[in-house]
Formats: C-alpha cells, sequence, structure tokens
C-alpha cells in the first residue's frame, strides 16, 4: 500500500459518497502482482499490493467509496462487509494523502 507514515483517520460520512479518480500526475506500471506507481512532482515510488491494486484500477473513472467496497466484495465474499469497508476508506484516503488519487470533478 501507500507509505505508512502515521495513522490514517476515517474519513467523515459525509466523503463516502464523494467521487475519487486517479492522479493524472503519476505514472504506473505492473510488476508481477503488485503495481508500482511514481509521482511525476514528487519522484517518489509506490508500490501497491494486489487489493490495492484492485482499488486502483477500479479508480479509473469516477467512483465512490461505497462502488469501490461492492466491487470487492463481490471478489472477497469471506470478508465482512464492515471490515472491507474500513479498509477500502483506509487505502483510498492514504493514495488521496499521496497524491495519487484525488477528488473527481462533478
Amino acid at each position: 500500500t501507500a507509505s505508512a507514515r502515521e495513522p490514517v483517520p476515517l474519513m467523515a460520512p459525509s466523503q463516502a459518497f464523494l467521487n475519487y479518480t486517479r492522479s493524472s500526475r503519476v505514472t504506473v506500471k505492473p510488476v508481477l502482482d503488485e503495481l508500482m506507481i511514481l509521482h511525476l512532482e514528487t519522484g517518489t515510488y509506490y508500490s501497491l499490493n494486489p487489493t490495492a491494486t484492485q482499488i486502483w484500477n477500479f479508480c479509473s473513472e469516477a467512483i465512490t467509496l461505497e462502488q469501490i467496497t461492492a466491487l470487492l466484495a463481490s471478489c472477497y465474499e469471506d470478508v465482512e462487509r464492515d471490515t472491507l469497508a474500513r479498509d477500502v476508506r483506509v487505502c483510498v484516503e492514504q493514495l488521496l494523502r499521496e497524491n495519487l488519487l484525488e477528488f473527481a470533478k462533478p
């Protein structure tokens, strides 16, 4: 996942319905079962694990946290929905903090 510098605060409930999308300031390369992302402005590299890569792939177009959670729920049927939703929020928050995702324009 994105670098972990500090605990990630959970998003406010109102943010769950905002749309998120990939930043245009990055370049991406798949490496085995992970994804390498280079932020073009900072020169920082990030490595996403397979689940974070799925979340990244879902963000190719504007998407909400609820939509991401629903898509992942179909892949991870053995994971409780609340746990999955929390993990999605944490991942998206980390990607936002590192400017790898951004809020989609309405």
